[in-house]
């Protein structure tokens, strides 16, 4: 049983060191700023197990007061060794937001996540930044709990339309 153990362990540290071999570089700081252009940028080495898949798609997730607002920034990127980078003008997201009267968390939970795809369909690996902070934009000290008040208001008014009724 032991060597057993041995060799599932000596795979999982090969596996572990492996997805070191992935880096984002950029952006850097802990906190985002959405009223300008924003530069995504990674490495993968040559030895990785990121280097054998093929293309990628690039996500945006910002926390917001109604769950989590997702935005395809790009899709089927090319995978190359070295350093790789994106551009993100985060206008568009920005006016999206303004259009649902969506509120950004100040907590550090907006982050970009990299789909990436290899030749056969169960070739799938995800790769996501650390959590910033925004600004640049409306944000609430707390998204999740914003809508709390609204629906003990709605619950209330409800229970009251229903004493009127009787």
């Amino acid at each position: 049983m032991a060597p057993l153990f041995h060799l599932l362990l000596s795979l999982s540290l090969v596996a572990f060191a492996a997805a070191d071999n992935w880096r984002y570089t950029k952006p850097t700081g802990d906190t985002l700023d959405v009223s300008k252009p924003i530069t995504i940028e990674w490495q993968i080495d040559s030895d990785s197990l990121e280097a054998e898949y093929t293309s990628l798609d690039l996500e945006f997730y910002a926390r917001t007061d109604s769950g989590y607002f997702i935005s395809m920034l790009a899709q089927n990127m090319t995978v190359s060794i070295g350093t790789s980078s994106y551009e993100f003008d985060p206008s568009e997201v920005v006016e999206s937001l303004h259009t649902r009267k969506a509120v950004l968390s100040t907590e550090k939970e907006s982050f970009f996540k990299a789909t990436l795809y290899g030749d056969s369909p169960d070739m799938v690996m995800e790769r996501q930044t650390k959590a910033f902070s925004t600004k640049g934009y409306e944000v609430s000290e707390n998204a999740g709990s914003m809508m709390r008040p609204v629906w003990g208001l709605s619950i209330l008014m409800t229970g009251v339309n229903l004493l009127i009724a009787l």
